[in-house]
């Protein structure tokens, strides 16, 4: 069992939950059980997923944790492009919130990308 909580990649992993909580917030009414209730979701599976399996017992099964960890972070990029698409033009205001965290996300993916590797070689 692992210390999860000193690990870089869950720590940026929390990080990016803050972020993607703050940009749900400035997000419209009407996508709150849509984009925001999804991208909360799938942010707070990236840290989850690591912190569950440094519990397991086996590298192999706490890779399976971590490659899970790994999607959710695609789809929270895939959730912030659709944002960039639907709503920077309306609400120009979002732009460099959304920037921020694509940058962010991209940051995560090679993490945690590189954290799996590490665990299965």
């Amino acid at each position: 069992m692992q210390d999860y909580k000193r690990l870089k990649v869950w720590e940026k992993g929390m990080d990016f939950v803050s972020v993607a909580y703050d940009l749900g917030q400035q997000l419209p009414g009407y996508e709150q059980f849509a984009l925001r209730s999804q991208l909360q979701k799938a942010s707070v599976s990236i840290p989850s997923n690591i912190a569950e399996g440094s519990s397991r017992s086996s590298k192999k099964d706490f890779a399976r944790f971590v490659e899970i960890s790994l999607g959710s972070a695609f789809e929270c990029e895939t959730l912030l492009l659709v944002i960039q698409r639907q709503h920077v033009r309306r609400r120009p205001s979002l732009k460099t919130m959304v920037n921020t965290a694509l940058t962010q996300i991209e940051e995560i993916k090679k993490m945690v990308y590189s954290f799996r590797e590490r665990l299965v070689a």
